[in-house]
């Protein structure tokens, strides 16, 4: 996988491939904010400025990023089964959550 080059036409190109849902894209590839990294309540973008994720992930890491705890329940169920179809099958820890 290439890297998206820091400027010019090298990161045009780069951003032409990916279309964003939501998002204005002619606009945000003229001036593009990329994310690169997380860790706690916080992103860094590609200048290495630190940014508030006030969002909290669009509420899907209202932990915060990166928490070993939770990364390495992660891996554990990924390497276990990274997917169970909910329609007429089930997976036990699907049912054990639904009880907490």
């Amino acid at each position: 996988m290439q890297a998206v080059a820091a400027t010019g036409e090298g990161r045009a190109a780069a951003l032409d491939a990916y279309w964003m849902p939501f998002t204005a894209n002619r606009q945000f590839k003229k001036a593009p904010r990329l994310l690169t990294r997380a860790e706690g309540m916080y992103y860094w973008d590609d200048a290495g400025r630190k940014v508030l994720d006030a969002a909290a992930g669009m509420w899907c890491v209202n932990a915060g990023h990166a928490r070993p705890r939770i990364v390495k329940a992660i891996q554990e169920q990924a390497a276990e089964m990274d997917y169970a179809p909910p329609f007429q099958m089930g997976h036990p820890k699907a049912f054990e959550l639904a009880e907490r």
